[in-house]
């Protein structure tokens, strides 16, 4: 039977290939924001005082705030990925970020909630 935890057959990092599309020169601080995220959000599965529901439209505004903050950390080291962060940033629509973020906390500018995850998105 096969050691489902063998590293046998592992590559070391000097025979690795980099099959990664993320940039080594994300900023540290873009990278901890994303694992915080993502610790907050595992610790909040399964628990019976999961966080309040979101509206539709400010949870659209926080996957799309996200993958701005993802296509700004990516590096256009060629002619294609340059065209292909720039579609992205167009398809997003990332150059009105701000201003949609301003008009969704008005609109919801008595929901704490609303104003936390912003606030805390964006920072």
């Amino acid at each position: 039977m096969s050691d489902p935890f063998s590293t046998a057959g592992d590559q070391t990092p000097a025979t690795m290939k980099n099959t990664s599309h993320t940039s080594t020169s994300r900023s540290a601080a873009t990278r901890l924001k994303l694992l915080g995220a993502s610790i907050v959000f595992a610790g909040t599965v399964g628990t019976a005082t999961a966080a309040p529901k979101l509206p539709a439209d400010v949870q659209a505004w926080l996957s799309r705030f996200e993958q701005c903050e993802h296509w700004a950390g990516e590096e256009p080291y060629d002619e294609a990925r340059g065209k292909e962060i720039d579609a992205a940033f167009e398809k997003l629509n990332c150059k009105n970020i701000s201003a949609d973020a301003e008009k969704l906390e008005q609109r919801y500018k008595n929901n704490a909630a609303v104003i936390k995850a912003m606030k805390d998105a964006s920072e």
